[in-house]
């Protein structure tokens, strides 16, 4: 019986959209799992595996291969130490993406498929060459988030003692217990909190802070709350509370229609506070009805409303927030189609209105998967489906030819809008029921293409 020969995969991996690019090129072998391949990517680039991660294939979005199942993400999942790289690697590219507030997309591209010969001794895996430092923790869009120099001995040098046999899992990168405070959701609300320290006092002293006019002061006391509200320190009548006074103040919408650092900083607190309630009742179910919709409510009108679109120190502008905010509310057990197929549209059409700027940030993807998120539960049918994306277009092509190009505004709501298609060119593939909608978009895309190429 022959003996099948060992072989090894060439990869090259940059970090997507980093301009000059930064990337490796790395050796491993041909049965690496995603699970090694994530512990070799952290060396590489100087991460220090502090964040969140998973992989999914460029050939489509509708799976997820990640470290631990989560029983609440709408998606399919495939858990990362029992998936090869090399048979995803043979039909597309992989996307690694590592800490899901920068979301730094890793691109994976199989270059070559190699045999022992062709490895000079070495053992796999190891670095062949690259480009540029990494990135610092927590850095994007700082302008100094620059890491270590790139140093290939270095990375050789932790490699083999991560890999000190080629099918070896360092320990230090398996998913541990401790990791499921990160990704474990919040437990339920009605049930003991670890320690609920939100007595209505202290918590009518920190809406006060929240009410007040020191921007930083109402950032870190709602940064305070979110924390106690994401480890299950604060019992569902203080949640409720909480609600009531974002709700009956409007905090959402604090001064929405201005653009300055600490209007907007405090909208960024508050949505983020309106997430986090929003999560813990899809849960526990504690929210009254009518404060349950006045969140509902405020995410939409904060999605129609917000003109923020400059790039913050987090990677944040305030339409990411808010279109993060919306998602949250879409996914509410109790936010149902009819709601969705009357409000989402038209709020959606004036976030278009309000771009004065190209997107700084990943609007576009949050875009589409509101949109195939709401196809998926229905609330989006096929035919109502297709013609509000054919309206959109054409609105964004009336707005634009009618300008002349007077204005940079319309195009760059063309230019926007293209992107959403685009990206929904790929999200839509596989989705049950929706054939016909993928590929009348694919279409328009492609016919979008070609007339910007003049290669029609």
């Amino acid at each position: 019986m022959t003996r099948k020969k060992k072989q090894y995969l060439q990869l090259k991996i940059n970090i997507q959209l980093e301009k000059p690019p930064v990337w490796r090129r790395v050796v491993v072998p041909a049965a690496f799992r995603l699970d090694q391949l994530h512990a070799l990517i952290q060396i590489a680039f100087g991460w220090h595996n502090e964040h969140l991660h998973h992989f999914w294939s460029t050939d489509t979005r509708r799976l997820l291969y990640v470290p631990r199942i989560d029983p609440d993400l709408q998606v399919t999942q495939q858990l990362t130490n029992e998936t090869d790289a090399f048979p995803l690697l043979k039909k597309a590219d992989l996307i690694y993406e590592y800490d899901f507030g920068d979301s730094w997309d890793h691109v994976i591209h199989l270059e070559d498929v190699l045999q022992v010969s062709d490895l000079g001794g070495r053992q796999a895996p190891f670095c062949l060459t690259g480009r540029r430092p990494g990135k610092q923790e927590n850095s994007r869009g700082q302008k100094q988030n620059e890491g270590a120099p790139f140093n290939k001995a270095a990375i050789n040098q932790s490699l083999r003692a991560a890999f000190p046999k080629e099918t070896a899992m360092p320990v230090q990168y398996r998913f541990k217990v401790a990791d499921e405070a990160k990704t474990t959701p919040v437990p339920p609300a009605t049930s003991a909190p670890n320690q609920d320290a939100w007595s209505k006092d202290k918590l009518l002293s920190a809406a006060g802070e929240l009410l007040g006019a020191d921007s930083k002061k109402v950032y870190q006391t709602a940064d305070t709350l979110w924390n106690a509200l994401t480890n299950n320190q604060m019992a569902a009548a203080s949640q409720t509370e909480l609600t009531r006074i974002i709700v009956r103040n409007q905090l959402v919408l604090f001064k929405v229609g201005q653009k300055d650092d600490s209007t907007i900083h405090n909208r960024l607190a508050f949505s983020g506070l309106s997430a986090a309630l929003l999560a813990n009742d899809a849960k526990a179910h504690f929210l009254p009805k009518s404060w349950l919709n006045g969140l509902f409510d405020q995410a939409e009108r904060l999605v129609a409303s917000e003109k923020n679109m400059a790039l913050l120190p987090n990677m944040q502008t305030g339409s990411r927030a808010a279109l993060k905010l919306l998602k949250v509310a879409v996914e509410h057990p109790d936010y149902d189609n009819a709601r969705a197929s009357d409000q989402i549209p038209p709020a959606l059409e004036k976030m278009f209105e309000n771009i004065e700027a190209p997107f700084q940030s990943d609007e576009p993807e949050r875009i589409a998967g509101i949109v195939v998120e709401l196809a998926g539960m229905k609330a989006f049918p096929p035919d109502l489906l297709t013609a509000l994306l054919r309206l959109m277009s054409l609105t964004q092509d009336i707005a634009w030819r009618e300008d002349g190009g007077t204005h940079p505004e319309p195009f760059f709501r063309l230019e926007a809008w293209q992107h959403v298609l685009t990206i929904l060119d790929v999200m839509l593939t596989g989705l049950t029921g929706y054939q016909e909608v993928g590929e009348a978009v694919h279409k328009e895309v492609k016919a979008r293409l070609l007339k910007m190429y003049n290669l029609e």
